[in-house]
C-alpha cells in the first residue's frame, strides 16, 4: 500500500508539471520561430479537455492541428499532433501579449529571457474580448464572482436566477485566482469548467486552465503590461527560412475562412520588401487556406552578392 500511494503521488507530480505553460528562451535576433511539433499516442480514458490541462494545449489548437480527427470520440492508440511549435506575435516582447486568433496567451518574463505560452477562452461571439492596450491593477487568490448586469440578464433569458455574490469554491467560475485589468470590466481568471478553455466561452474575460492560472499568477505582478491583438496570420524567419502560422480568423472559429488571399499577400508585403525573399507561392496559399495552426515554411531569404 505505501508503494503504491508513493507511485500515485509520483505520478500527480507527473501531471502537475506537464500541465503547466510552455517556457521557451527567445531565439537569437530576428529568428522569431520556437519550439517543435509533438505527437502523442491517446489512452484508454482520455478526452480532449483532460488533454488539454495536460499538455497546455487549447480545444480549437488541437481541432486546426488534428482537422482529420473526431477530438470528442477519441480511441485509444489514436495520434494527436500537438501545436507546440510558434511563431511568436509581431509586437513588442513586453508582459502579456494575448492573440485572439490564437486562443493563447504569451508572457514575457522580466528581466529574464523566458516566455511562456498558455491555451485561453476568450470572449463569445455576442460579447467579444476586445482588442486593447491595458496592464495588472490587481490581483486576487480565491475571488468571489460579483455577476454583472448583463449577465444576470443573459442567465434569465436561459430560465437561470444568478445569485448577486458567488463565494470561492467548486461553484466559482472565476477558480481560485483573478488577475484585474485596468480596462476594469476584465479578468484573466481560472474556471470551474477547463472545457471551456480553447474556445470562445466567455463574457469577455480570459479564462485559463486552474494550474495554468496559478503559474501565472505567481510571475505576473501589478503594473505587468498587457496587449490584446488579433493576428491570424503570422510571419518569422529561422536560420533564413520563412514561415507562415496561419489560423483560423475569430470571427470564422470551427470553420475555416474561404478568402485568404488578401491577408496572405499583406502579411508577406512587409517580408518581401524588407528582405530579399523568394516565396513559395504555392506552398505559402496552400499555408494559408489549411489553416492548421503551426509554423510553416514558405520561402527562403535570398543573399545578395555584389560583383
Amino acid at each position: 500500500m505505501k508503494i503504491y500511494n508513493l507511485f500515485l503521488i509520483v505520478l500527480g507530480m507527473i501531471v502537475v508539471a506537464a500541465a503547466n505553460a510552455a517556457v521557451f528562451s527567445l531565439p537569437y535576433k530576428n529568428n522569431n520561430v520556437i519550439g517543435k511539433l509533438q505527437t502523442i499516442t491517446v489512452h484508454r480514458g482520455d478526452d480532449i479537455t483532460s488533454l488539454g490541462q495536460q499538455y497546455s494545449i487549447g480545444y480549437l489548437e488541437f481541432l486546426e492541428s488534428n482537422p482529420s480527427v473526431d477530438l470528442q470520440r477519441l480511441y485509444s492508440g489514436e495520434k494527436l499532433t500537438l501545436p507546440t511549435k510558434y511563431i511568436l506575435p509581431p509586437v513588442p516582447k513586453r508582459g502579456i501579449v494575448i492573440n485572439l486568433a490564437e486562443l493563447r496567451m504569451y508572457y514575457y518574463c522580466k528581466n529574464t529571457d523566458a516566455v511562456y505560452i498558455f491555451p485561453i477562452g476568450i470572449g463569445r461571439s455576442h460579447t467579444p474580448t476586445p482588442l486593447m492596450r491595458s496592464k495588472i491593477i490587481a490581483k486576487y487568490k480565491d475571488p468571489v464572482w460579483v455577476p454583472t448586469k448583463d449577465t444576470h440578464k443573459e442567465a434569465l433569458e436561459l430560465g437561470i436566477m444568478l445569485p448577486k455574490r458567488v463565494l470561492p469554491g467548486p461553484q466559482n467560475p472565476l477558480g481560485k485566482y483573478s488577475i484585474r485589468l485596468s480596462h476594469n470590466t476584465y479578468l484573466i481568471h481560472g474556471t470551474n469548467r477547463p472545457d471551456g478553455v480553447g474556445i470562445r466561452s466567455s463574457g469577455g474575460c480570459i479564462r485559463m486552465y486552474p494550474d495554468d492560472v496559478e503559474q501565472l499568477f505567481h510571475l505576473v505582478h501589478v503594473g505587468t503590461p498587457v496587449n490584446i491583438i488579433d493576428q491570424p496570420f503570422k510571419t518569422a524567419w529561422k536560420n533564413n527560412v520563412l514561415y507562415l502560422e496561419s489560423h483560423v480568423p475569430v470571427e470564422f472559429k470551427r470553420k475555416k475562412a474561404t478568402d485568404q488571399l488578401e491577408p496572405l499577400v499583406d502579411a508577406l508585403k512587409s517580408e518581401i520588401d524588407t528582405w530579399h525573399a523568394k516565396i513559395d507561392w504555392r506552398q505559402a496559399v496552400n499555408a494559408a487556406e489549411q489553416q492548421v495552426g503551426v509554423p510553416r515554411p514558405i520561402g527562403r531569404r535570398v543573399i545578395k552578392v555584389d560583383i
